[in-house]
């Protein structure tokens, strides 16, 4: 995963508090904050979650991309590249 900005001038909305996530057992974290929170969290073919809605990333590109690297992570969808 990459730097994606959030609540950026294409984005659904801008206001909103993310939250910080933690990754338990056997979960990793797959994004982080600038500030080094957790974004979201996940297990490799079960699933993953972030703390951020998905319509704050503000290009529709990057958005589609996340998705579709959180479905390829949880099992569910074989990335396009």
């Amino acid at each position: 995963f990459k730097l994606l900005i959030l609540g950026g001038f294409r984005a659904a909305y801008r206001g909103f508090s993310p939250e910080v996530v933690t990754a338990t057992q056997a979960a990793q974290v797959l994004l982080r904050y600038p500030g080094g929170g957790a974004a979201a969290v996940g297990v490799a073919g079960k699933g993953a979650c972030v703390g951020f809605p998905l319509e704050t990333v503000g290009k529709l590109r990057e958005r589609r991309e996340l998705l579709e690297q959180l479905l390829a992570f949880s099992g569910g969808l074989k990335p396009a590249h």
